[in-house]
């Protein structure tokens, strides 16, 4: 990754990074505590959507910093890394 100015992207990044683990970690217990299936899967979306914006915010900070750089060196391997950025999202 390169290096950059720390970013609100990426302060955001890491803070719903660490919310998504605090809820993982919270989803291990209700699943080993047999709580209630619906608000397992409640506790699940949410660190889904937690991911979600991590990676929506990384992939922004990328754009931002990163992308321009990264195609003057080599613009086959980045528009290839974009594309599987790309298959991976939809």
């Amino acid at each position: 990754m390169m290096k950059h100015k720390e970013s609100s992207q990426k302060e955001k990044s890491i803070l719903a990074s660490k919310k998504a683990a605090g809820t993982v970690k919270k989803i291990i217990e209700m699943l080993e505590e047999d709580r209630y299936c619906i608000d397992i899967i409640q506790q699940i979306d949410g660190a889904i959507g937690l991911l979600k914006s991590a990676r929506n915010q990384i992939l922004d900070d990328h754009f931002d910093h990163c992308l321009l750089e990264k195609i003057q060196e080599d613009k086959e391997k980045t528009l290839d890394e974009l594309k599987k950025v790309y298959r991976i999202s939809n």
